[in-house]
């Protein structure tokens, strides 16, 4: 079995594994990256892209006041319910992420700040107005070779524009019209920005930049371990297997398993149709626990609404594109409801939504699941359904609210009950039962900057009503991954680190914040990797 050495062996080509590779390759360690897929960049690719960092260099330039105390309050608040902490990986990431940020912005990783606050809960202890969130841009020149195997997200279509920008035109409804001549000129310039953006920014300073060599469609089989230490792995490429060996270690970047047959079942929930890239299939866990590797399960799977797209598919696959719909809930003229045609929540930010979603009935059924988007004729003429196609043909449509129920499985007269209460205050811009629209975020991301006086409510009068089916999307980020401690080494199941293994990413347990935070993830795969990759270039790594 032919083979080949390195420092450090980083599995996964995504946003972990690339942080990593750069930061080794900085360190004047021989870093080889392994990507089963054809493509480098990731989950972190498809995704908005921002990341959430607290204290940050660019904070304190602008002079932004912010701390460790109040970072530590805003986390520990927004997971209060969540589960236990780990201490310790909290301070280090708390400690170490503006530390990470910083180090790779020296390194020409291009980190500005959105000019966004704490999105979700602006009045929590410790939240920020501004500062802490950022993103990154990356010309695709700066990909060099491989620009034709970068994966960019299908997701946005304000591709090309900076979050920063979105939020000065006035937020995502109308930014496409306000900078319609400017995010013409980016994408035609091929200036990469949200998730890819991101990704494209470490790609480039890895791959291009440091010259780190990677190797595609090549899958990890097993990890070699060998005197007491992980030393290596046995990868597989067009059928021909090699060994790899690694002689300061191997970091698992290979994030979470929301494309495996097990995954609903292990969050509890009714249904998993992952949004990600097709390459989340629980990788970490058949290469780690062989070689002793715990688990922990620590909050939950964040999850989001949407549908599957009838004529696309994942790029570079035949494998259906599911399109996520979480700032479509919000708009005005619809609502969402249960199978008995009841709302559940605030449909401006999807995280309302779905904890109702994942509670269940004395029975241990899902009452809120499956659900469905409704809306009158004024959404259907004056919005778009997410940021993918044309509405889908066989979108079920009717004259009035019970004929539709019908069509829908839905209880009608719970639908026409339903609509009537929403209609009683929306007009008004209100909404007693569950505040809809009173989150600054979601007036911004999720609302109609025109409709008044409430971004995010109007009534259901205006035939046809239409109905749309939801699924329950993941966007990579699950309850449950490998036990890490503060150097990103992967713990075994009595606590003790194992030799030469590391993890960062959704590969690694969100012990340190079982909560969503938006830009956390990112956030955490940078930070780990980092930090993964400092350890193994150091005397004590060795």
């Amino acid at each position: 079995m032919a083979g080949r050495e390195c420092d450090l062996l980083c599995i996964g080509g995504g946003l972990g594994g690339l942080a990593a590779a750069l930061r080794a390759a900085d360190a004047g360690l021989e870093v080889l990256v392994v990507e089963k897929s054809p493509f480098i960049g990731g989950v972190a690719a498809y995704s908005g892209g921002v990341v959430w960092v607290p204290n940050n260099h660019l904070q304190q330039q602008a002079g932004l006041d912010d701390s460790a105390q109040e970072t530590s309050e805003y986390l520990r608040w927004v997971a209060r319910d969540a589960g236990p902490f780990d201490d310790d990986l909290l301070a280090t990431f708390i400690r170490r992420a503006s530390e990470a940020v910083e180090y790779f912005a020296a390194l020409g990783v291009a980190f500005a700040s959105t000019g966004l606050g704490d999105q979700y809960h602006p009045d929590a202890p410790g939240s920020k107005a501004s500062g802490r969130i950022l993103e990154v841009t990356a010309p695709g020149s700066a990909l060099g070779i491989w620009r034709d195997r970068f994966r960019s997200s299908p997701h946005f279509r304000l591709l090309g524009l900076t979050h920063d920008e979105v939020r000065r035109a006035g937020g995502d409804l109308v930014a496409g019209d306000v900078l319609a001549d400017l995010l013409r000129q980016r994408q035609e310039t091929d200036l990469l920005t949200w998730g890819p953006g991101l990704s494209a920014g470490f790609a480039g300073a890895a791959l291009v930049g440091r010259g780190v060599p990677i190797l595609l469609e090549t899958r990890c089989i097993e990890l070699i371990c060998s005197g007491g230490r992980v030393s290596g792995a046995v990868v597989e490429t067009a059928g021909a297997r090699s060994e790899v060996r690694a002689r300061r270690g191997v970091l698992i970047a290979t994030g979470s398993y929301g494309n495996a047959p097990w995954a609903a079942e292990l969050e509890g929930l009714p249904q998993i149709f992952e949004a990600s890239p097709p390459v989340l299939d629980g990788d970490a866990f058949t290469l780690a626990e062989p070689a002793g590797a715990a688990r922990a399960s620590a909050g939950q799977a964040f999850t989001i609404f949407g549908f599957e797209s009838p004529t696309e598919h994942h790029p570079g696959t035949n494998l259906p594109l599911h399109r996520e719909l979480s700032r479509a809930l919000g708009l005005p003229h619809s609502i969402v409801v249960n199978s008995a045609g009841r709302r559940f929540g605030d449909e401006s930010f999807y995280g309302f939504l779905l904890r109702a979603v994942k509670e269940r009935d004395a029975s241990g059924q899902f009452p809120n699941y499956p659900c469905y988007l409704i809306g009158d004729n004024r959404y259907r003429t004056r919005y778009r359904l997410g940021d993918g196609e044309d509405w889908p043909a066989d979108l079920a449509q009717a004259s009035d609210l019970a004929d539709l129920a019908s069509a829908l499985g839905v209880d009608p007269n719970g639908l026409i009950t339903q609509v009537a209460a929403f209609n009683d205050g929306a007009e008004e811009g209100n909404d007693p039962v569950f505040g809809r629209g009173t989150l600054p975020y979601s007036r911004l991301r999720a609302g109609d900057p025109n409709q008044s006086p409430n971004p995010n409510l109007g009534s259901l009068t205006e035939p046809p009503f239409w109905g749309l089916p939801l699924k329950l999307l993941g966007t990579g980020i699950y309850s449950t991954g490998l036990l890490i401690n503060s150097a990103a080494q992967v713990l075994s199941e009595d606590r003790r680190p194992i030799d030469g293994l590391y993890a960062t990413g959704n590969a690694a347990a969100y012990t340190e914040q079982p909560a969503y935070v938006g830009g956390l993830a990112n956030a955490r795969a940078i930070t780990y990797a980092y930090l993964a990759a400092g350890h193994a270039a150091s005397d004590v790594g060795r």
